[in-house]
């Protein structure tokens, strides 16, 4: 299913006004006749798409719910891919160390066989065997049995339990940017367990994080991550981006502009014509916890003077409209309905 939000640069709780403020953008960007590449006319198509849908309120709300139905469905199909990838690698993991335990039983057996270790055990397991069973068809098979099983007993002690507990865990941005410890709890029959675990640095929604103890290496703690929303911070592949507003003079014309960082305000500079959407990358100033940090992303948005009793400001905007080579709506379609350029 397309994600509407990322073909347009956007978050789930972009306005109405920013969607159509990065349509128009994109649009011009991607237009057929203004980028002649081999992609632009897919991607044309995808954005007037994605900018149908989202600009309808009754269309949007459909497709969020049907969007939030379809990322359950994917988070759901992850975990039981999951819980199933794990039952076979406990199988794996259980068939191996039976072998393990077959050979260091087989190993300790030849060792009292060829090296008179452990006599006196072997001796008092024969002379109890004859007491009781006096003489018996296949002792000699039934005595190896009976030793190896012994030295299993002895060598590995284990169990055959292996379970998987899958459990959502809410992280907060701060959480999610530094990593942190959490107390979580696992139901169980006897009543919910509290375990403490580590969330690394830069987890985002749907990121999974595996645990196991020293103390029960036959359990394992799945944890997917829910990240919280948040008005201007979001965390993808790429790593943490914010959203920051710009004038319509500082997109035109460059600047160098005050961006808040994680541990203190950034200078940014803004090249000339910079596009509403851009993204501008700020080495080794996003998610800690590696060497070097991460990047940050800067996306500005620009933003439209909203003060309605500004002197001159509409003889001023409407002299911008002379910039522009096309008209941005003059491909559009008379009817909603019909096809889309």
């Amino acid at each position: 299913m397309k994600d509407y939000y990322k073909i347009l640069g956007l978050s789930s709780s972009s306005s109405e006004g920013r969607i159509r403020r990065a349509y128009r953008t994109l649009a011009r960007r991607y237009h057929p006749d203004v980028n002649p590449n081999s992609d632009s006319a897919d991607k044309f198509k995808d954005i007037a798409e994605a900018y149908r849908v989202l600009v309808d309120p009754l269309a949007r709300r459909a497709y969020d719910a049907k969007y939030n139905d379809h990322l359950k469905n994917v988070s759901n199909a992850k975990i039981r891919a999951y819980q199933r990838a794990a039952e076979k690698r406990a199988a794996t993991e259980k068939y191996f160390e039976q072998q393990k335990r077959d050979i260091a039983a087989i190993k300790a057996w030849q060792s009292v066989v060829h090296e008179g270790k452990g006599f006196s055990r072997i001796k008092a397991l024969v002379d109890w065997t004859v007491k009781q069973y006096r003489v018996i068809k296949g002792f000699g098979v039934w005595l190896v049995k009976r030793v190896t099983q012994l030295f299993k007993e002895r060598t590995v002690p284990h169990s055959d339990v292996f379970k998987v507990s899958v459990i959502e865990v809410p992280v907060t941005f701060k959480e999610a940017v530094y990593g942190a410890k959490k107390q979580i709890s696992i139901d169980e029959p006897e009543g919910p367990r509290k375990i403490k675990v580590v969330i690394p640095p830069g987890v985002q929604t749907g990121t999974i994080v595996r645990l196991k103890s020293s103390s029960a290496p036959k359990e394992e703690v799945v944890l997917v991550v829910r990240l919280e929303k948040h008005p201007a911070l979001s965390i993808d592949q790429n790593g943490l981006c914010v959203e920051i507003p710009i004038t319509i003079n500082e997109a035109v014309s460059g600047a160098t502009i005050k961006v808040p960082g994680l541990d203190q305000e950034l200078l940014v500079k803004l090249p000339p014509n910079t596009q509403s959407g851009a993204k501008i990358r700020v080495k080794d100033r996003g998610i800690p916890g590696g060497e070097p940090h991460g990047d940050l992303f800067v996306r500005v948005l620009v933003q439209v003077p909203e003060s309605a009793y500004a002197v001159g400001l509409k003889e001023k905007s409407a002299d911008l409209d002379l910039y522009y080579e096309k008209p941005v709506r003059g491909n559009l379609p008379k009817s909603l309905l019909e096809e889309w350029p």
